[in-house]
């Protein structure tokens, strides 16, 4: 099983560059780690070149969706990634240590899922849980959500273990084998920036269906 990280940076190059997750993802030989360049700055460059990751800058601009799929096909058709592989999209404000890395790296080799997410914290403390995994919206739950901060679709950790298909997960840290996105064709690129998570995951819950 080798993994492959997907990083799309939207001048996000600082943020690479001071988390240095892609360092640390990089010094394990199971790992490939693809960092694209929305819009090229040497400075991400030299970063990735300098520590084993594959840089890819985009000769024009493009969206959340498109340039995860490139780095799909790259992974795919350049790099060798096999079907039973896994495609980890992940974002680059992401901090991961060794640590969890090794951890992320058994979960995968023990329950061999066919697309899952980790439990995500906002702070270094991991005492508050981010909101990556929620139930799949209505209209009125966007609506709700901009004007009142409404938070009913969010999955509380501490107490609810929803059914897997009936929630979608953030693409801020999705693992997906190589084969599911393939059938899925990956992301929608009709979305450009917002939505082609929960698209991507109520898509993928057909498969099981």
């Amino acid at each position: 099983m080798n993994i492959f990280v997907s990083v799309v940076s939207h001048e996000h190059h600082h943020i690479v560059r001071k988390l240095d997750s892609l360092r640390r993802l990089a010094l394990h030989s199971d790992i490939t780690v693809i960092c694209r360049d929305n819009l090229p700055r040497a400075s991400c460059q030299e970063y990735c070149q300098n520590h084993n990751v594959h840089y890819r800058g985009n000769a024009q601009s493009k969206g959340f969706s498109a340039n995860n799929n490139a780095n799909y096909i790259y992974a795919k058709e350049v790099l060798g990634m096999k079907e039973d592989d896994y495609f980890i999209l992940m974002n680059p404000d992401i901090f991961i240590d060794q640590k969890n890395i090794k951890k992320l790296i058994s979960a995968l080799e023990r329950h061999q899922p066919d697309l899952a997410a980790p439990c995500l914290y906002i702070d270094a403390k991991q005492k508050v849980f981010d909101d990556n995994l929620r139930k799949y919206p209505k209209t009125k739950n966007f609506v709700k959500n901009y004007l009142f901060h409404d938070r009913s679709t969010v999955i509380d950790k501490k107490t609810e273990e929803p059914n897997e298909l009936d929630y979608w997960a953030s693409a801020s840290f999705l693992c997906v084998r190589s084969w599911v996105y393939e059938k899925l064709d990956g992301f929608d690129e009709t979305y450009h920036m917002y939505c082609e998570d929960v698209d991507f995951c109520l898509r993928g819950s057909a498969i099981w269906t």
